[in-house]
């Protein structure tokens, strides 16, 4: 596969490969993707998180009336 990339990506790889960060062009491209990845799977694991506390927020019931004081309160116990 050939992989067009812009003069300030390669100038950037160049410096990681000549000192010594990574073996080749290929593994520092390679580490890039691999980080994009792990990125991407810890993203879709915050989403379902929060979708699943949204779900238990619709799940418990209609919303209470509170004040600000109160709700302070209560968060600082």
């Amino acid at each position: 596969m050939s992989l067009p990339l812009t003069p300030e990506l390669e100038r950037k790889i160049a410096h990681l490969v000549s000192i010594g960060k990574y073996a080749s062009p290929d593994e520092a491209i390679g580490e890039a993707i691999r980080l994009l990845e792990e990125r991407d799977l810890r993203e879709e694991e915050t989403i379902n998180m929060l979708r699943g506390e949204i779900q238990k927020g619709l799940d418990s019931g209609p919303a209470k009336e509170t004040s600000a004081l109160e709700f302070l309160t209560k968060m600082r116990k």
